[in-house]
């Protein structure tokens, strides 16, 4: 849609009719350094592109110093246009450091975060009030989402779902910096790296990595998972391999063939 608003104000290219004098209305052009980028024309803003708008989300959120969705929103507002309040709450809802502050009366345990008996109807709780679906989602959003969520869990619950997701869970893109590693987070105050569940490990090696194996480049493993992760496939493009909470003893005999 950005690229097709930017051809229509530089004449580049006609559409419709009628698409052509909704976009003339509405934006313009300007060019900062030979940088075209799209304004909107009432608020005299600029438009963020799908790629970019949870990078510019980031930035103002940090510019508040992560004090919530109201001072975001606030921040947002006054630099740029066409971004939502629903965008503003997702991106908090998957803050890390916003996470951290609240508190969990149990540790919560490293298994997949998603349910599958309810992954159609997921809403993403804080947006269900203005009915958007996760699935209503552009693939530039649920790519950034998939970035955010842990990466085994991610495999785990998402792959084979439907053909949407799978493009977008082993796009090279992602799964070229594969981390089989779970952080958990305990009563926030610290993360740790717990095991992978034998189940989820177990889907993973047999049905996921025989896929990807040939497009990872960079391999993070833990103490109980790396024999079952280096066992399952080659890695021909491998050059980075990350160990993660390993015992002395152990490491050693895994470094000398012992």
């Amino acid at each position: 849609m950005y690229d097709k608003v930017l051809k229509v104000l530089t004449n580049e290219k006609k559409y419709d009719p009628s698409f052509n004098f909704w976009a003339k209305r509405r934006f313009t052009v300007v060019t900062f350094g030979g940088q075209r980028t799209i304004y909107c024309k009432k608020e005299k803003l600029p438009i963020v592109i799908y790629e970019n708008l949870f990078q510019t989300i980031d930035e103002c959120h940090n510019a508040v110093g992560h004090l919530g969705r109201d001072k975001t929103w606030h921040k947002v507002k006054r630099r740029y246009s066409q971004i939502s309040l629903e965008m503003i709450k997702l991106f908090i809802s998957l803050c890390d450091q916003c996470a951290s502050r609240r508190v969990f009366p149990n540790p919560v345990v490293g298994k997949p975060i998603i349910d599958m008996s309810t992954l159609h109807e997921l809403n993403m709780n804080n947006l269900n009030k203005n009915n958007l679906n996760i699935l209503d989602l552009p693939n530039e959003i649920l790519f950034i989402i998939f970035q955010k969520l842990n990466m085994v869990n991610v495999l785990y619950s998402l792959v084979d779902v439907n053909r949407r997701f799978d493009r977008l869970a082993l796009d090279s893109l992602y799964i070229r910096v594969l981390d089989m590693t779970i952080i958990t987070t305990m009563n926030s105050l610290y993360d740790q790296t717990s095991s992978t569940d034998a189940q989820v490990l177990s889907k993973i090696c047999e049905k996921i990595l025989p896929r990807i194996h040939h497009q990872v480049q960079k391999l993070t493993v833990e103490q109980y998972s790396m024999k079952h992760v280096l066992d399952a496939a080659n890695y021909p493009e491998l050059y980075s391999l990350s160990l993660i909470n390993f015992q002395k003893e152990i490491l050693y005999k895994h470094l000398t063939g012992i």
